[in-house]
């Protein structure tokens, strides 16, 4: 295997298994939830509505963090495979540069 692949390669698995743990943290949250739904239909839970909310809102922002991380895993691993793409017009001598005028800001 080449540098470039070996390096490309590593670079993907880390948001993918980023994406692989998270995703288990939210399935984790949704067992969570199942827990809640269980004691809002036991008629004779002793249900306490203050203590309820704190859980369902410390769920809402552990799935929400979750989502995060697997979102901005999802946008990285979507640039490192259009360079890794546009790394393989290069070396077929496919790639075209375009110039264009731009000002900064």
């Amino acid at each position: 295997m080449s540098q470039v692949n070996a390096t490309v390669s590593h670079e993907i698995r880390n948001p993918v298994n980023s994406i692989s743990s998270q995703n288990a943290v939210i399935k984790m949250l949704v067992e969570r939830i199942d827990d809640v739904i269980n004691i809002l239909e036991d008629p004779g839970g002793g249900l306490d509505p203050e203590k309820l909310a704190v859980q369902l809102k410390r769920i809402r922002r552990k799935i929400s963090e979750a989502l995060l991380i697997n979102i901005s895993s999802e946008r990285l691993i979507s640039f490192l495979v259009e360079d890794f793409l546009d790394l393989g017009l290069v070396r077929a001598g496919k790639f075209r540069r375009v110039d264009k005028t731009f000002t900064l800001q």
